[in-house]
Parts: structure tokens; sequence; C-alpha cells
């Protein structure tokens, strides 16, 4: 997942790891030892309509990953679309009044 974010806000300007509450995010990533990030109502207002599966190609998804990671995975690009999917279905449920908090690690 942590490419998936890589590549969404490189190659697409979806920043998915920033938010008003990276203060909460940092603390969270320190005590536990591992990324963790809080998509909010605002994330999926400005983003969710941009994740649809169909708009992104799996060729693509597997050079970046590949790229990023220094492999060479024939099959990278199905999980990368996956991820975008869950992303896409996980901003779905968001309201003004919840949080998503993802854990990468």
């Amino acid at each position: 997942m942590s490419t998936v974010l890589e590549y969404l806000n490189e190659k697409r300007s979806i920043d998915l790891t920033a938010s008003r509450d990276d203060g909460l995010s940092d603390f969270l990533s320190k005590a536990r030892g591992s990324a963790y990030f809080i998509l909010t109502n605002e994330h999926r207002q400005a983003h969710r309509d941009k994740l649809v599966t169909s708009a992104f190609d799996e060729g693509e998804l597997r050079d970046y990953y590949n790229e990023f990671n220094e492999t060479n995975e024939r099959d990278a690009g199905q999980p990368m679309l996956a991820g975008i999917a869950a992303l896409h279905e996980a901003l779905g449920h968001l309201d003004e009044n919840s949080i998503i908090l993802l854990s990468i690690g």
C-alpha cells in the first residue's frame, strides 16, 4: 500500500498521506513504529472520484512498482489496482463525523 500511496502522490497528485490530523499520524507512527495516515472526509471530497480503477493502467502501475521497489514482479500491477480500489471503497464510507486510520507496517 505504501507504493500505491507514493504512486498516487507522485504521478496523479493525489496526496492521501497528509491531513489536518498530521500531528496524530506522527504520534501514532512514532509510538507504534509503523506508518499511520488519517483519511478524512476532505480526502473523500477531493480524491475519491479520481480513484476509479478504470482510470489506471495496470502496466504503468506494474512498471512504477518495479522501479520504485527495484524488483521485477510481472504481476505487480494487479495488487496496485486492488490497493487503489480499496482506497476508493474506503473513502466512500467517510463523512464529516468519521475518519479512517490507515496503518502500514
